[in-house]
């Protein structure tokens, strides 16, 4: 996680990153939530499916932003969003291409797991 706050200090925001905010930054919102199921009905474990999305001035910070939240969430466990995470993955990375050619977005999917009520 050093890596990552080394870069982008604070700027880590919840849904979007507010308009003219500094850069390089990272915004996150989940995606969906798939839940486990057994013959007995609901299994307590839930994998929501986070997008974090990097921003920066150059392609090159914004790859290195990403490349710092994959392996920031790589096998992280902990707390994350108020939730106690027992396993993270990153699983995928997307180029985003952006209509304002002086911000470059890549996005980092990471899986996450954690128990819920049943």
């Amino acid at each position: 996680m050093s890596g990552l706050t080394s870069l982008v200090s604070t700027r880590i925001y919840p849904a979007q990153r507010p308009q003219n905010s500094a850069m390089p930054a990272v915004s996150y919102f989940k995606v969906n939530t798939t839940r486990e199921y057994r013959h007995g009905g609901a299994a307590g474990w839930a994998n929501p499916r986070f997008q974090f999305d990097c921003w920066a001035k150059t392609y090159g910070a914004a790859k290195n932003v990403a490349e710092q939240v994959r392996l920031a969430m790589n096998d992280f466990t902990g707390t994350f969003s108020g939730v106690e995470v027992k396993a993270a993955t990153a699983v995928n990375e997307i180029d985003v291409g952006d209509p304002n050619p002086v911000i470059h977005h890549v996005a980092v999917d990471v899986q996450v797991t954690h128990a819920e009520a049943v």
